[in-house]
Order: structure tokens, then sequence, then C-alpha cells
């Protein structure tokens, strides 16, 4: 049996902190072990009148849409924090946010826009922002039904205490860009004009605001008005937006962001979720693979983020969130930004935005402790979801968000995660020999024998265009040798960012090639381990029915 390792350039460091964690509930404060090495960042949020002794019900909503969780959910753990976080760092303009499925990242990325967003009413004015939902969630803990009666009452969560909220809180148009609509089929613009034309379409409050004020303003507003409304037109207007050129589409997000800055006087947040999934699904979801094109709108990609962020001079804050690191673009984000500084902040990386994501093994302790889970079944659940471990931070184990939500909703270890589709795509990975008997000792072992595989850590952080080309020229390749051991660096990390490996501290001599210490790779539970082997055992059937 063989372990894997792999050998850093960079030291690891123990992560220390000296303030504790206080994770509450309506009545009690717990103290956990360190967490955290800013502020008390976390809290467990109980609805009034919760039975948390009833286990026949859910107790935590599954929905990816924050506004949906926090109204059918009876608990979970705040971690509105990270808004603070965000808004009071004054060095980054830009986040990217990379991490395996299911750790929060899109519901996070919902509570930072829920929390800035403007409300508006259905004549497009601003709602006063005392009266709005957001304004009232964050700073009361109620939840409100569009008629404005409150649903149901929670003690505020932890950003309520934020010194700043009067200048943030409900304060900011928001822009949602859908990345899961930038697909393979965007070779020749089309998907982009129809995801630009959406995003124009969400504004028809802006529309019937600026309709009115071309009536009834001054003569300046009247003018400028009837502009800005002529140009959301074009934009949201499918057909027309289709015929566009490609500077046109390039700007679009850049001369929204000016439009509803003149109108509510305020700059404009964006988000962009799933900004990778052109990756997603060009390179590993597309059977007929188009180089020449997939190049060219890489090229346009790029450029659309430089215009958006760089220039955008209307630009408060932008997020943008994915599994996979981009190379190109995170070297964009950290040399080219000169106007408008942006930080690469990937969970498995070095700055400390990662405790607001998965759940942390005290945070799991202290959860199943209130609602009474059996020692035995929880010790179970920590074998099957526990074990994944933040790039500078090892000495931490994180837990899958989803998973962990779907046991405290059934009290039942199972297999909660489902394959994402980028997961299944290792599918073909397991076609090739050397990665499969590679695959096999890492599922057949835990702690035996090692054998070490050097990897640079630009290889752990950043994957870029071409790293994923070979990779889908090894998945996609019909010979059984396509994958050897000089592919073992940019295979695993592929793996890791998935989530489908973790690397764990090792005790060990520094490597004479780097003179850096090793992390171990490993599956990190069991769960996971059940998902390789469906896939590998999908593999073998695929490959006997060929035969």
């Amino acid at each position: 049996m063989r372990t894997f390792f792999f050998c850093l350039k960079e030291n690891f460091h123990s992560w220390k902190s000296c303030l504790k964690c206080n994770i509450q509930t309506n009545n009690t404060v717990k103290k956990t072990s360190p967490i955290h090495s800013k502020w008390n960042y976390t809290k467990l949020l109980v609805k009034e009148g919760t039975d948390l002794n009833d286990h026949t019900k859910g107790f935590i909503s599954t929905s990816p849409n924050f506004q949906h969780l926090i109204r059918n959910s009876v608990l979970w753990i705040d971690k509105s924090k990270l808004i603070e976080e965000i808004l009071e760092d004054d060095e980054w303009m830009v986040y990217l946010i990379t991490a395996p499925p299911q750790m929060g990242k899109t519901i996070n990325l919902q509570m930072f826009a829920f929390y800035c967003q403007l409300t508006f009413h259905e004549n497009g004015k601003i709602m006063n922002r005392i009266n709005s939902p957001n304004y009232r969630y964050f700073t009361k803990g109620e939840i409100v039904h569009e008629n404005g009666t409150v649903q149901r009452t929670f003690e505020p969560p932890l950003i309520s205490n934020y010194k700043n909220n009067h200048l943030h809180l409900a304060r900011y148009p928001v822009i949602h860009i859908p990345g899961e609509m930038l697909n393979s089929r965007c070779k020749n613009l089309s998907c982009f004009s129809i995801m630009i034309s959406r995003i124009y379409q969400e504004y028809a409050s802006l529309k019937i605001h600026l309709s009115e004020l071309s009536k009834t303003g001054s003569f300046v507003e009247r003018i400028k008005a009837a502009g800005n409304l002529n140009i959301i037109n074009m934009y949201s207007d499918q057909e027309t937006s289709s015929k566009l050129s490609e500077g046109y589409l390039q700007i679009s997000i850049e001369i929204l962001s000016k439009i509803l800055n003149e109108t509510y006087g305020s700059p404009v947040i964006i988000i962009y979720d799933k900004y990778d999934y052109f990756i997603q699904d060009t390179f590993f979801g597309d059977a007929n693979f188009d180089k020449n094109a997939t190049e060219k709108f890489k090229l346009f990609l790029l450029d659309f983020i430089m215009t958006t962020f760089e220039t955008n001079k209307y630009l408060k804050k932008a997020i943008f969130t994915g599994v996979l690191p981009i190379e190109e673009v995170t070297t964009y984000f950290e040399i080219n930004n000169t106007a408008n500084n942006a930080a690469s902040v990937f969970i498995f990386g070095e700055r400390d935005l990662f405790p607001y994501y998965g759940i942390f093994r005290q945070e799991f302790d202290y959860v199943t402790a209130v609602l009474k889970i059996d020692e035995t079944l929880k010790s179970e659940a920590i074998s099957y979801y526990g074990g994944y471990r933040a790039l500078h931070h090892l000495d931490v184990e994180m837990f899958s968000m989803y998973s962990v939500k779907e046991f405290l909703n059934n009290f039942r270890v199972d297999d909660y995660l489902h394959p994402t589709s980028l997961m299944n795509t290792i599918t073909d990975f397991f076609k090739q020999t050397r990665f499969k008997s590679d695959m096999v000792n890492l599922m057949g072992q835990w702690q035996n024998e090692s054998q070490v595989v050097t990897i640079s850590d630009c290889y752990l952080n950043t994957l870029n265009f071409n790293i994923y080309e070979k990779l889908r020229n090894i998945s996609h390749s019909g010979r059984k040798e396509a994958y050897s051991e000089d592919h073992q660096p940019m295979v695993f990390s592929f793996l890791l960012h998935l989530g489908l490996m973790s690397l764990h501290p090792v005790q060990t001599e520094y490597s004479p090639l780097f003179k850096a210490s090793c992390v171990k790779l490993k599956i990190p539970n069991r769960e996971i381990q059940n998902i390789l082997q469906n896939i590998s055992s999908r593999a073998i059937d695929n490959l006997i029915q060929k035969t």
C-alpha cells in the first residue's frame, strides 16, 4: 500500500490564535477551542419556539438560496461576520473565492448580496431601508413577508453588531452574473449575449423609475433618463443584444454599473457565481471540443473581466466564486489590477476568509451536543463527513456543509453528497491503467508506507487553461497509458480542488528537493471514498460494455 505526499515549496506553520470562538444559542454561550484570530465569528441561531428534542422534523433547509434558508430553517450556524470582513477590507476590492462543491460558496455569496442590496417598490422607487427585509433581518433577526408582516423572530445575527451597518446595510445596487450560463455553447457568444440580456431584464423597477424620471424630472434628468432607458432596452431585448458587437458586450456590465450609480447615487456590488463554469463545461463536458473557438472565447472572457472589474469606477466590491482556480484570472487580479486591487482568496489558500466556509469540528461538536446526538452516531458522522483541511491551516478539520445539513435533518449517516458533473468527469481517468492503480492504493489505505509525489505550490493554487486542456486530453485519450507519473501533480491537484482529496500534515524530514515540509494526500472521508468507488465501478462497467 502507498500513501501519496505533496512536497511544497513553503513551510506550513501551525495555526494558533489567542481568541475563542463564541457559538451561541438564544440562552447559552459555548466557549470552544481557538478558531479565528480576529473575532468571535460564528453563532448558532435557533428560531423561537423550536423544540430541539423533536428529531422527526428537518432543522436546516438545504436550499441553495439564502432567503429560502432563513425562512425555512429552524437553526443554522450564522457566519455573517464574513460581510464585515469584506466590507472593512480597504486593500481589496475584488475577491476570488474557490472551494470544493457544497462548502457554502453560493449561500455566502447570496448572504452578502442580500445584506448589501437596495430594496425597491413596484414603482421603481427605493424602499425605506429601515423597513426593508434585509435591514430587519440583519439588525433584528426578523423574517419579513412581502406585505411587511413578520414571519418569525430570531436572535439577531452577529453582523447586527457591526459598527458600520449604517453605511453599508441595504445601501447598494447589486448585479448578479450567473456563470452557469457561460457553457460550451458560448463559442459564438450567443449564450453570453443571452446572459447579459437576462441580467438587464432583472431591472424592471429601474426601467419604471427611469421612464417616470424621463417625464417628470428636470431637463437634464429627462435627457439622461431617456438615454439610459434606451440603453437598458437595447441590452435587455434578446434579439437586439444578440446582434451587438463584442465591444458592446464587453462593456455591458460597466455600462449597467454606471446607470445604477447615476440613478441611485451608490456604487455597485457585483457577484459572479460559478465563474469557472465555462472551464467545467468546455473542457470536461463538451464532446466536441474546439480548441480555436475555446481560445477565442477565453480571450473575450478575460477582456470582459478586465473591463468589468479593473476599469469600472462605479464598483464598490465584487466577489467571484467557483470550484476551480484559473491562473489567467488570478494573475490578472494579482498583477494587472493596479487601479482596484483584488485578492485571490482560496479556501485552500493563504487569506483567512476560509473559516466562513464549510463546517468546523468545533461547530459540529457543539451543534450535535445541542441536539443531543448519540456519541456513537456522532463518531460515525465525523468519519463520514469530516477530514477536509485548508492548505495553510492543516490543523483545522472541516466538514462538507451540505452533508452535515442532511445528517442533522435525518439523524442518519448516509451518502448525501451526490457527485457533481465535474466530479463525474474523472470517470474517464479510471480508464487509465496507472491512475486506476494510484487510486486503488489511496482508496485501500489510510496510514501505511508512503511514496512522495513532488509538486510545486503553484499547481496547488493555480490551474490554467493549458493544464485543463492536458487533463481533458488524458481523460479523453483512447490509450490506457496516456496517464503517467509526470501527470500526477496536475491530476491530483485537480482532484484536490474538487474535494475528492485532502491534504493532511505529516511529521517528516524536509524534502532535499524543495527544502520544505510534506503533507499527506488522502481521501478525506468515507463519503468521498464511496463516491470514488462508485465512479471507479462505473468506469469499469463502461469498459466492459464497450468490449
